[in-house]
C-alpha cells in the first residue's frame, strides 16, 4: 500500500513525462497514417500512370487505324473515280472523262494561248467485222486501235473512246507544229495497218474530222467536229475533214431541204415522170422507167431519192415516194 501511494504520487509530481509519452504515442500515430497515406499515393499513381499509358497506347492504335482507314477510304474514292472515268474495254478516258477534261482546258485557256483541238475518229465498216466474226474480235480491234491512239500521242493530250467505235483526242499546248490536219493523217495511219484478229489479218481504217476552239464552249466545239466526220464519211471514208462554216450552212441547207420533202409527202405532191427505155440496137421502144419527181418551193425539179444524206446520227426522212406515186404511175399510164 505503501508502494501505490508512492507511484501515485509520481504520476501527480511527473506530468511532463505523462504529456511527453503521449505526445510520442500521438507522433508515432501521425508517423505511420502518413507513411500509410504515401503507400496509398504512391499505389494509385502507379495504377494512373499505368492506365495513363494504356490509354496513351489505345488512342495511338485508334488514331493508327483512323489513319489507315482513311488512307484505305481516299485510295477506294480514287480507284471509283478513276473507274468512273476510264473505258473499261480499252482502258483509255471515257466519255465522262473526256467532256471533264475538254471542259477544264478550254476554261483555263485565255488570250494568245494555243487553241484546244479536237478530233473525232469513226471507225470505218466496224459492224461488219462484228457481224462476221463476233463481237470478241470486235472488241480486240477496238482495243489495238486505243493502243495506236495513244502511241502516237504525246502524254498530256487526251485520248478517249466516246463509245462504240468511236475515239476522240483533246491536243492542247504546242508540239504539233505539224498541224492539227497533218496529225489526224498521222493518225490515219497508225489505225490504217491491219489488225490481227483470230489469227486473221482484219483490214482497218478510220475516217476522221478536226475543230480548233474559237472562243465557243465544248458543245459547239464537238458539233463541229462532228459536222467535220460527217463530211468526211459522205467523202468516201478513210479521209479526215477539217470543220469550216460552210459544213455548218451546209447542214442548215440540208435540214431545210429535208423539211420540204417530209411535206411534199405530205401533201401528195410526188410526182411520176416516164423516161422511156429504149433498145440499143433497133432503137426501139421498149418500156418506160417512171421516175419520183418533186416541185419544192423554188420552182427546181428535184429528185426526191437523190437529195444528198442527212446528217449523222441524225434520223433519215421516210421517203415513201413509192408508195405516194404509184397511184399517179398507174394514173399516167390509164391516161
Amino acid at each position: 500500500m505503501h508502494d501505490g501511494r508512492l507511484v501515485a504520487a509520481d504520476a501527480a509530481v511527473d506530468p511532463t513525462a505523462e504529456a511527453l509519452r503521449r505526445l510520442t504515442a500521438r507522433l508515432e500515430r501521425e508517423r505511420r497514417a502518413r507513411l500509410e497515406a504515401e503507400r496509398l499515393l504512391e499505389t494509385k499513381s502507379l495504377e494512373l500512370y499505368e492506365a495513363n499509358q494504356a490509354l496513351s497506347a489505345l488512342a495511338a492504335d485508334l488514331e493508327q487505324r483512323v489513319d489507315e482507314r482513311t488512307r484505305e477510304l481516299s485510295e477506294a474514292r480514287c480507284r471509283a473515280l478513276q473507274q468512273a472515268e476510264i473505258d473499261a474495254l480499252t482502258g483509255i478516258a471515257n466519255r465522262a472523262s473526256f467532256a471533264r477534261q475538254l471542259q477544264e482546258r478550254l476554261a483555263a485557256r485565255h488570250g494568245d494561248a494555243p487553241a484546244v483541238t479536237v478530233l473525232l475518229i469513226d471507225l470505218d465498216d466496224f459492224k461488219t467485222v462484228n457481224d462476221t466474226l463476233g463481237h470478241a474480235a470486235g472488241d480486240q480491234l477496238l482495243v489495238e486501235v486505243a493502243r495506236r491512239l495513244v502511241e502516237a500521242m504525246r502524254p498530256q493530250d487526251v485520248v478517249a473512246r466516246l463509245g462504240g467505235d468511236e475515239f476522240a483526242v483533246i491536243v492542247h499546248g504546242p508540239g504539233h507544229g505539224d498541224g492539227a490536219a497533218v496529225l489526224a493523217h498521222r493518225l490515219l495511219r497508225a489505225i490504217g495497218r491491219p489488225v490481227m484478229v483470230e489469227g486473221r489479218a482484219m483490214p482497218c481504217s478510220g475516217s476522221i474530222g478536226v475543230a480548233q476552239s474559237g472562243g465557243g464552249d465544248a458543245d459547239e466545239l464537238l458539233r463541229n467536229a462532228d459536222l467535220a466526220l460527217y463530211a468526211s464519211k459522205r467523202a468516201g471514208r478513210g479521209r479526215v475533214t477539217s470543220f469550216d462554216t460552210s459544213l455548218r450552212a451546209d447542214l442548215v441547207r440540208r435540214a431545210a431541204l429535208d423539211a420540204e420533202v417530209r411535206q411534199a409527202v405530205a401533201d401528195d405532191r410526188i410526182e411520176p415522170w416516164f423516161q422511156p427505155i429504149v433498145h440499143g440496137g433497133s432503137g426501139g421502144f421498149v418500156g418506160a422507167e417512171v421516175l419520183a419527181r418533186w416541185h419544192p418551193e423554188d420552182g427546181e425539179v428535184r429528185a426526191p431519192a437523190g437529195l444528198p444524206g442527212h446528217g449523222r446520227g441524225a434520223r433519215p426522212a421516210r421517203h415513201d415516194d413509192g408508195e405516194h406515186a404509184a397511184p399517179r404511175a398507174a394514173r399516167g399510164r390509164a391516161g
